[in-house]
């Protein structure tokens, strides 16, 4: 009976001591309050680090978009021959009466454009501007749509079709 009661006491003493952090630290392996507390800031860091990171990496990312838009836009710009002769021409408007043509081309110039008549199948097709390259054109094309005076029915025109006459 005593080595019964003994046994118990005993299981009963480890049981209470389980519960006890230095019993679990020191004979089970458990992490102290202190070390979770230590973990979980590391834990709280690394996850600000990481968000930190990924803001840059976005900042950095719209960065290097935006730069190889001006240089996009540079490099149109470097393109542009506002003189007849080139290649592709950004259509903005096709006019059977030459009243409307003559308008439409005055208030391109008013804007800041360098503007092209030409005949094209019996209208007067007005160009905003010419280009060397179809990347060139198509960027302007793209810029210009965002004018409040911008056709729904504009276009580019390859010169080399040779469907038009340059007289005016």
């Amino acid at each position: 009976m005593k080595r019964k009661f003994f046994i118990l006491l005993l299981l009963i003493s480890l049981v209470s001591m389980s519960s006890c952090e230095w019993f679990g630290t020191t004979f089970l392996g458990r992490p102290s309050k202190a070390e979770l507390a230590r973990i979980a800031a590391q834990a709280e860091r690394h996850k600000r680090d990481s968000i930190a990171e990924a803001e840059r990496a976005q900042l950095a990312a719209l960065e290097l978009m935006q730069q190889r838009e001006a240089d996009s836009l540079k490099r149109a710009e470097m393109d542009h021959v506002p003189l007849q002769g080139e290649r592709f021409h950004v259509i903005l408007g096709s006019f059977k009466v030459p009243e409307n043509a003559t308008r439409f081309f005055a208030l391109l110039e008013r804007e800041g454009f360098h503007p092209q008549k030409f005949k094209l199948n019996g209208f007067d097709c007005i160009s905003a501007a010419s280009y060397r390259t179809r990347d060139a054109a198509y960027t302007e094309l793209y810029r210009i749509m965002m004018y409040d005076y911008c056709p729904e029915d504009f276009w580019i025109y390859d010169a080399r079709t040779n469907l038009h006459n340059l007289g005016k």
